[in-house]
């Protein structure tokens, strides 16, 4: 400091008469107004020296978030799909069967993979994780390796445990994810709901049904619910009860609760000519519509869906529950038909594409959003019966 501030200051304390100033804390506090006039870089002493050093950061992140060279800064990539965490879409495998008539034992083609059942002719079902089929009372499941057993003593849609009519609908699983369900009656006179997750291989419900005694059959799986009635309807198989897999709760339901599940799935249909009025269905094999699965009719080069009304077939519409828009499905270029003019739909790879099956067994690929179909699985041969998941056993 130089000797006329000090002297300055010394004379105007003693202007100011017998008090006892702190000098010192004076001549610091003109030092730094002399500093901050002649904008040095030296820093105070106590709460003077803190400041200076917060403010010095705060003005080098200032100038390094406006410096257009990253450094050590990690921004937001410009491409957000690379690092954007999203919902993963699982693309399922199709899965088939191929039985040859006396040919003991079936084999169950996953994606590229033949795993052996050593069963004839088994049913099918499919998860994300991989497939389910069933033997005369046993649940197995398959990723593609070694088939494991995860259920025993199934109803099959009997109390006897018999295979009939209803054994296409004795396990059944979502459009998506890993939920799968059936009945067993290890004890038949109170079958018992159980809800099983391939991704984990656990049972994660298992609820006596004791109204089942008399008979029960699944109707739907969903994200959410299970549903299921007591075979009283008339024509198409409509719930009257379902599980809550979340509140693991069963209780009474009614179509208007189904339709409205159903429209809020991204892997669905609605029929009729206006989306908010239409039908939802499922689509697939287990689709509790009075005619089965849904039908598509090859018309040219175009698959139309067709519905059953009265025992007559009737062209109509189909909008996809995730877009909202009307499918136009297309024959793969130079596709001949011959015989068979029928394909249904038999499983949802992913949300935007769907396997439909041929009656000589071709299987086509057709992606939603541009209506083009790829010819997947050229049919079997003559003596050979071809299964796909959801679908009842042939003869």
């Amino acid at each position: 400091m130089t000797t006329p501030l000090r002297d300055a200051l010394t004379q105007r304390i003693n202007q100011v008469g017998p008090a006892h100033p702190d000098i010192e804390e004076l001549v610091g506090l003109g030092e730094q107004r002399l500093r901050r006039r002649r904008l040095t870089a030296v820093a105070g002493a106590g709460a003077f020296v803190a400041l200076a050093i917060a403010l010095a950061i705060g003005g080098t992140a200032l100038n390094r978030s406006a410096d257009q060279n990253p450094g050590p800064i990690h921004r937001p990539p410009t491409n957000p799909h690379q690092t954007q965490t999203t919902t993963p879409t699982t693309t399922r495998q199709i899965v088939y069967s191929d039985h040859k008539i006396g040919t003991p034992g079936d084999t169950v083609h996953f994606g590229d993979r033949a795993v052996e059942t050593g069963n004839d002719e088994v049913h099918l079902d499919v998860t994300d994780d991989g497939f389910l089929y069933t033997d005369r009372g046993g649940v197995w499941f398959s990723d593609g390796g070694t088939p494991e057993q995860v259920g025993s003593h199934l109803c099959a849609g009997l109390p006897t445990g018999e295979f009939g009519h209803f054994a296409n609908r004795a396990v059944m699983s979502a459009n998506s994810g890993s939920t799968v369900a059936w009945f067993d009656c290890t004890h038949q006179a109170r079958p018992t709901l159980v809800v099983f997750d391939t991704s984990s291989r656990q049972e994660v419900a298992r609820r006596p049904v004791a109204f089942c005694k008399e008979f029960c059959e699944l109707v739907d799986v969903t994200d959410e619910y299970v549903y299921l009635n007591r075979g009283v309807y008339t024509g198409a198989p409509l719930p009257e009860y379902r599980f809550d897999l979340r509140a693991n709760r069963l209780r009474a339901s009614t179509p208007q609760e189904y339709a409205e599940d159903l429209r809020s799935q991204p892997r669905g249909l609605i029929l009729g000519d206006d989306w908010q009025i239409g039908t939802p269905i499922t689509g697939v094999g287990r689709s509790p519509s009075e005619d089965g699965p849904m039908r598509f009719d090859a018309t040219g080069s175009r698959l139309i869906p067709v519905v059953s009304v009265n025992d007559r077939d009737q062209a109509t519409s189909a909008f996809d529950t995730a877009t909202r828009r009307v499918l136009r499905l297309r024959l793969p270029p130079g596709y001949h038909v011959g015989t068979t003019a029928t394909f249904r739909l038999f499983n949802w790879l992913d949300d935007d594409t769907i396997a439909l099956v041929g009656g000589r067994g071709d299987i086509l690929t057709c992606q939603l959003s541009t209506g083009r179909c790829v010819l997947a699985v050229p049919g079997p041969d003559a003596d050979t019966w071809r299964i796909v998941p959801g679908f009842p056993l042939p003869g």
